[in-house]
């Protein structure tokens, strides 16, 4: 069935099952021809502010059979030509609580985003492989999460990050937040770990109150699980938003308010505290889709006094298939290091998943049995720990982003120059505004076409080249002027801007576009575009 012409003029608009038809009449509304400036997603520009936690057999202890913890915390600035600066001070504890606070320091890196959202960070660009960190991305730049675990590194790291930005105080972290903190003490009796999962609420004028369930793990020992709380304490937001509490802990609130974090370096303790804003309906649904994680965990207990430290990372799909949960597939690589070696392997897994109207998210899995910890009230990051029984951990996951892919071969037309379909402006996620379609390398001043689908086909034969999105599922099409010299070969651009709307029906939804362009000397007159699949991550 077809239904009639809309209010952008659209030629022919496809049926669609209820929810494709309502984004689809979303983004009808953000099509509109007007020029702005191409700016790509992977060069960033901003500040973060950071905080680590690590363990490792040697470091500035030395070689021991015993863990030595540490805790970074810093800024770090990623320049829009691809380079970075990390500005840290480093706080490590060596086994029996001999505390050593180290100089301020400063370090250089290169990075690249890739088409998956992940980053990767090079510290010797020279030699690429030989040094380098995954960064995994929150699709809007501004919650990085840093995983440092491969079988070059025999010292796991855990690192969240998330960007300055003005306007802040104290009210800007205001209502209850999930708490999930991992908490390492390095006491002459021996490493202690502890995990806790809680909610804390902000009354908007420097207090809080926080209360939750904490699991306590001594290595070589045996587990508990206590309550703890109320806990009641004082917070101060800067108008950046850094973050510091009573108790010398420091951090950062994000741009939107839905992630803190704040890391804690005090006597033979270092801690860190992920916060996720607490939602009030959540149904399984908003679990739905792939995370990048990444995971830390020690004080094994039942392998001293010869431990060891694990850490994983990788892929994480939810799917929901029940009200509350559903199916979870983990794709990771699984990281063990002793005092004489690290070793890496694959690692897949299939389990289920729970999760609660509040944003309580429980991850359940034959190799690690128990997951729990929270999603964040716009569904863009999660924390858990890791209490398998014989170590305490914590995992971070963020909502995986892709970059819009090409698909199929182009027509060409004056000069051999094909038209570009180009995404600009960051990836595609919901409520980004400053997301864009760019076409270029058209006849200059020619006239021209965008028509959106449903999805892609396998190539209609059509003008002498090949229409590689679905005719059937066309739900939109935008008429186009090039910029340029009138005639001159692959010299006409021009921009349409598609603001993407803060909306969870966005998430996950996908559509193919195409550009054609009036060409003399295309086949038939027609130069076109490969297609171009985009998908609306959150």
């Amino acid at each position: 069935m077809r239904i009639g012409r809309s209010c952008c003029s659209w030629q022919r608009v496809a049926a669609m099952v209820s929810v494709r038809a309502s984004v689809a009449s979303c983004l009808c509304a953000c099509f509109v021809a007007v020029p702005i400036r191409a700016q790509g997603v992977l060069p960033l520009s901003e500040t973060l502010v950071f905080g680590e936690i690590s363990t490792t057999f040697a470091g500035a202890c030395g070689p021991s059979a015993f863990p030595t913890i540490a805790g970074d915390q810093g800024l770090a600035t990623f320049w829009p030509n691809g380079t970075c600066t990390v500005q840290s001070q480093g706080y490590t504890v060596c086994p029996g609580g001999l505390v050593v606070t180290g100089a301020p320091e400063s370090r250089s890196a290169t990075y690249e985003v890739g088409s998956d959202g992940t980053m990767t960070m090079r510290w010797l660009p020279a030699q690429p492989g030989v040094d380098d960190d995954v960064v995994l991305l929150r699709a809007d730049g501004a919650v990085m999460v840093r995983a440092r675990f491969h079988d070059r590194s025999s010292e796991p790291q855990l690192m969240i990050a998330v960007a300055l930005s003005s306007g802040h105080g104290l009210g800007s972290l205001q209502g209850p937040y999930h708490v999930t903190r991992l908490v390492q003490d390095n006491a002459v009796t021996g490493l202690v770990a502890q995990g806790e999962l809680g909610v804390i609420q902000f009354d908007g004028h420097g207090g809080y109150q926080e209360s939750g369930v904490r699991h306590e793990l001594p290595m070589g020992g045996t587990g508990s699980t206590t309550n703890y709380g109320p806990r009641v304490g004082s917070y101060a937001v800067a108008p950046d938003g850094s973050l510091t509490t009573g108790v010398g802990a420091v951090g950062a609130l994000s741009p939107d308010g839905e992630v803190f974090f704040w890391i804690r370096r005090s006597g033979s303790v270092v801690s860190l505290t992920i916060g996720l804003r607490q939602a009030t309906a959540f149904p399984a649904a908003m679990a739905r889709g792939d995370w990048r994680l990444a995971a830390i965990a020690s004080a094994i207990g039942a392998t001293a006094p010869s431990p060891e430290l694990r850490s994983d990372w990788g892929l994480a799909t939810l799917d929901p298939n029940l009200a509350g949960g559903g199916a979870l597939a983990l794709d990771l690589v699984h990281v063990v290091s002793t005092p004489a070696q690290t070793t890496a392997a694959p690692s897949t897994v299939t389990d289920t998943f729970t999760i609660g109207s509040q944003g309580q998210l429980v991850l359940r899995s034959s190799a690690t049995p128990s997951m729990p910890g929270a999603l964040s009230a716009d569904s863009s990051v999660f924390a858990a720990l890791t209490i398998p029984g014989d170590s305490i951990g914590l995992a971070v996951g963020v909502a995986a982003a892709h970059w819009p892919a090409p698909y199929g071969a182009p027509t060409a037309g004056s000069g051999g120059i094909a038209p570009l379909l180009l995404a600009v402006g960051g990836f595609p996620f919901a409520g980004n505004p400053a997301f864009a379609l760019v076409v270029a390398g058209g006849r200059g001043g020619a006239l021209g076409l965008l028509v959106a689908s449903g999805d892609v086909a396998s190539g209609l034969p059509l003008y002498g080249g090949h229409v590689w999105i679905d005719p059937n599922q066309v739900f939109a099409s935008q008429p186009l002027v090039l910029s340029g010299p009138a005639g001159v070969a692959g010299g006409g651009a021009a921009a349409l801007p598609l603001p993407l709307p803060q909306s969870a029906a966005l998430w996950g939804f996908s559509f193919a576009c195409q550009a054609f362009t009036h060409d003399p000397a295309a086949p038939q007159a027609i130069a076109m575009s490969s297609a171009l699949e985009i998908e609306i991550c959150r």
